[in-house]
Protein backbone atom coordinates (compact mmCIF):
# COMPACT_ATOMS: atom_id res chain seq x y z
CA UNK A 1 0.00 0.00 0.00
CA UNK A 2 1.00 3.69 -0.78
CA UNK A 3 1.75 6.43 1.96
CA UNK A 4 -0.43 8.55 -0.40
CA UNK A 5 -3.21 8.92 1.93
CA UNK A 6 -1.31 9.97 5.12
CA UNK A 7 0.11 12.64 2.93
CA UNK A 8 -3.03 14.11 1.41
CA UNK A 9 -4.40 13.66 5.48
CA UNK A 10 -2.30 16.29 6.57
CA UNK A 11 -3.11 18.56 3.78
CA UNK A 12 -6.35 18.14 2.64
CA UNK A 13 -9.71 18.15 4.76
CA UNK A 14 -12.17 15.28 3.33
CA UNK A 15 -16.06 16.70 3.68
CA UNK A 16 -18.80 15.38 3.10
CA UNK A 17 -22.42 15.93 3.29
CA UNK A 18 -23.92 13.42 5.83
CA UNK A 19 -27.48 12.27 6.96
CA UNK A 20 -28.01 12.33 10.39
CA UNK A 21 -31.26 11.82 12.15
CA UNK A 22 -32.89 12.72 8.72
CA UNK A 23 -30.80 16.09 8.45
CA UNK A 24 -28.29 16.93 6.44
CA UNK A 25 -24.97 19.06 6.92
CA UNK A 26 -21.56 19.25 5.46
CA UNK A 27 -19.30 17.47 8.32
CA UNK A 28 -15.54 17.56 7.80
CA UNK A 29 -14.52 13.33 8.27
CA UNK A 30 -10.66 11.55 7.94
CA UNK A 31 -9.93 10.69 4.74
CA UNK A 32 -10.38 7.22 5.06
CA UNK A 33 -6.69 5.02 4.60
CA UNK A 34 -6.55 1.76 2.45
CA UNK A 35 -6.96 -1.60 4.98
CA UNK A 36 -7.77 -3.82 2.10
CA UNK A 37 -5.40 -5.04 -0.68
CA UNK A 38 -7.86 -4.75 -3.30
CA UNK A 39 -9.24 -1.36 -2.30
CA UNK A 40 -9.02 1.94 -4.20
CA UNK A 41 -9.22 6.16 -2.70
CA UNK A 42 -10.42 7.70 -5.19
CA UNK A 43 -10.64 11.57 -5.10
CA UNK A 44 -14.04 12.81 -6.24
CA UNK A 45 -14.03 15.08 -9.21
CA UNK A 46 -18.12 14.77 -10.27
CA UNK A 47 -20.91 13.54 -8.30
CA UNK A 48 -24.47 13.23 -9.55
CA UNK A 49 -27.73 13.75 -7.53
CA UNK A 50 -29.86 11.27 -7.73
CA UNK A 51 -33.59 10.65 -6.09
CA UNK A 52 -32.27 7.51 -4.26
CA UNK A 53 -30.12 10.18 -2.28
CA UNK A 54 -33.41 12.71 -1.43
CA UNK A 55 -35.11 9.93 -0.28
CA UNK A 56 -32.26 8.25 1.64
CA UNK A 57 -31.92 12.04 3.05
CA UNK A 58 -35.43 12.76 3.92
CA UNK A 59 -35.63 8.85 5.86
CA UNK A 60 -37.87 7.31 3.05
CA UNK A 61 -35.07 4.87 2.29
CA UNK A 62 -33.89 3.87 5.94
CA UNK A 63 -30.21 3.43 6.73
CA UNK A 64 -27.91 3.21 9.57
CA UNK A 65 -27.33 6.95 10.71
CA UNK A 66 -25.24 8.41 10.28
CA UNK A 67 -23.98 7.47 6.16
CA UNK A 68 -22.72 9.64 3.44
CA UNK A 69 -25.12 10.28 0.44
CA UNK A 70 -24.38 9.95 -3.39
CA UNK A 71 -23.45 6.64 -5.99
CA UNK A 72 -22.82 8.29 -8.69
CA UNK A 73 -19.40 9.60 -9.59
CA UNK A 74 -16.12 10.46 -11.59
CA UNK A 75 -12.37 10.88 -9.73
CA UNK A 76 -9.26 10.20 -9.99
CA UNK A 77 -7.42 7.03 -7.79
CA UNK A 78 -5.22 8.60 -4.98
CA UNK A 79 -4.27 5.16 -3.34
CA UNK A 80 -4.48 2.07 -4.23
CA UNK A 81 -3.68 -1.69 -2.19
CA UNK A 82 -1.26 -3.99 -4.09
CA UNK A 83 -3.76 -6.19 -5.40
CA UNK A 84 -6.07 -3.75 -7.86
CA UNK A 85 -5.83 -3.01 -12.03
CA UNK A 86 -5.65 0.69 -10.97
CA UNK A 87 -3.03 2.66 -10.26
CA UNK A 88 -2.22 6.33 -8.68
CA UNK A 89 -3.65 9.56 -11.40
CA UNK A 90 -6.13 6.36 -12.93
CA UNK A 91 -9.19 8.24 -14.22
CA UNK A 92 -12.24 5.71 -13.19
CA UNK A 93 -16.22 5.43 -12.17
CA UNK A 94 -18.09 3.17 -10.25
CA UNK A 95 -20.90 0.51 -9.72
CA UNK A 96 -22.56 1.38 -6.82
CA UNK A 97 -24.35 -1.66 -6.17
CA UNK A 98 -21.56 -3.85 -4.78
CA UNK A 99 -21.13 -7.50 -4.37
CA UNK A 100 -20.93 -9.56 -1.46
CA UNK A 101 -18.69 -11.66 -2.80
CA UNK A 102 -19.62 -14.74 -0.68
CA UNK A 103 -23.66 -16.22 -1.97
CA UNK A 104 -23.72 -18.47 -4.70
CA UNK A 105 -24.21 -15.83 -7.66
CA UNK A 106 -20.78 -13.98 -6.83
CA UNK A 107 -19.01 -17.46 -6.20
CA UNK A 108 -20.16 -18.58 -9.64
CA UNK A 109 -19.47 -15.87 -11.32
CA UNK A 110 -23.57 -14.47 -11.71
CA UNK A 111 -25.08 -12.02 -10.36
CA UNK A 112 -24.64 -11.54 -6.59
CA UNK A 113 -28.10 -12.27 -5.12
CA UNK A 114 -27.62 -9.93 -2.29
CA UNK A 115 -25.76 -6.49 -2.74
CA UNK A 116 -25.31 -3.74 -0.95
CA UNK A 117 -25.54 -0.04 -2.29
CA UNK A 118 -23.00 3.16 -2.40
CA UNK A 119 -24.65 5.54 -0.08
CA UNK A 120 -27.11 3.29 1.16
CA UNK A 121 -25.21 0.74 2.86
CA UNK A 122 -22.02 1.96 2.54
CA UNK A 123 -20.93 5.94 3.02
CA UNK A 124 -21.37 7.30 -0.56
CA UNK A 125 -19.63 9.88 -2.83
CA UNK A 126 -20.96 13.34 -1.57
CA UNK A 127 -17.15 13.94 -0.19
CA UNK A 128 -13.76 14.94 -1.21
CA UNK A 129 -12.74 11.33 -0.87
CA UNK A 130 -14.33 7.76 -1.24
CA UNK A 131 -12.89 4.42 -0.04
CA UNK A 132 -14.43 1.52 -2.60
CA UNK A 133 -13.20 -2.11 -3.22
CA UNK A 134 -11.15 -2.27 -6.67
CA UNK A 135 -13.68 -4.59 -8.80
CA UNK A 136 -16.38 -2.22 -8.61
CA UNK A 137 -14.20 0.29 -10.31
CA UNK A 138 -13.77 0.96 -14.18
CA UNK A 139 -11.43 2.90 -16.19
CA UNK A 140 -12.95 6.02 -17.82
CA UNK A 141 -11.31 7.38 -21.10
CA UNK A 142 -9.57 10.03 -21.56
CA UNK A 143 -12.02 11.56 -24.25
CA UNK A 144 -15.06 11.45 -21.06
CA UNK A 145 -15.48 14.07 -18.94
CA UNK A 146 -15.73 13.72 -15.19
CA UNK A 147 -19.67 14.73 -15.61
CA UNK A 148 -20.08 12.56 -18.26
CA UNK A 149 -18.68 9.81 -16.57
CA UNK A 150 -20.65 10.37 -13.31
CA UNK A 151 -23.65 9.94 -15.51
CA UNK A 152 -22.61 6.43 -16.50
CA UNK A 153 -24.81 4.91 -13.76
CA UNK A 154 -28.25 6.32 -14.47
CA UNK A 155 -27.25 5.69 -18.34
CA UNK A 156 -26.64 2.16 -17.38
CA UNK A 157 -29.74 1.88 -15.23
CA UNK A 158 -31.84 2.49 -18.17
CA UNK A 159 -30.63 0.58 -20.31
CA UNK A 160 -31.56 -2.24 -18.13
CA UNK A 161 -35.04 -1.83 -19.84
CA UNK A 162 -33.20 -3.95 -22.35
CA UNK A 163 -32.90 -7.06 -19.78
CA UNK A 164 -36.84 -6.70 -19.33
CA UNK A 165 -37.92 -9.20 -21.86
CA UNK A 166 -39.76 -6.18 -23.36
CA UNK A 167 -39.81 -6.21 -27.47
CA UNK A 168 -39.60 -3.51 -29.66
CA UNK A 169 -43.11 -4.31 -30.85
CA UNK A 170 -44.34 -3.99 -27.54
CA UNK A 171 -46.31 -0.70 -26.69
CA UNK A 172 -45.79 1.19 -23.23
CA UNK A 173 -45.68 4.19 -21.72
CA UNK A 174 -42.94 6.19 -19.68
CA UNK A 175 -44.03 8.50 -17.14
CA UNK A 176 -41.99 11.42 -15.57
CA UNK A 177 -40.03 13.94 -16.93
CA UNK A 178 -37.05 13.56 -15.06
CA UNK A 179 -33.41 12.20 -16.43
CA UNK A 180 -34.31 8.85 -16.24
CA UNK A 181 -37.75 9.13 -17.76
CA UNK A 182 -35.82 10.70 -20.79
CA UNK A 183 -33.51 8.52 -20.65
CA UNK A 184 -35.34 5.32 -21.17
CA UNK A 185 -37.90 6.94 -23.69
CA UNK A 186 -34.76 8.11 -25.91
CA UNK A 187 -33.95 4.35 -26.05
Amino acid sequence: MNNTAHTLSSVHINRAVVADNEKLHLSQLPIPTIDSRDQLLIQVVAAGICRTDSFVATGHIPVNRPITLGHELAGVVVDCGYETDFKIGDRVTVDPSIPCQTCTGCLSDSQCYNPKMLGIDYDGCFADYLLITSHVAHHIPESMTPFEAAYVEPVAAALGIFNTGIQTSDRGCVLGKNRFARLIRDL
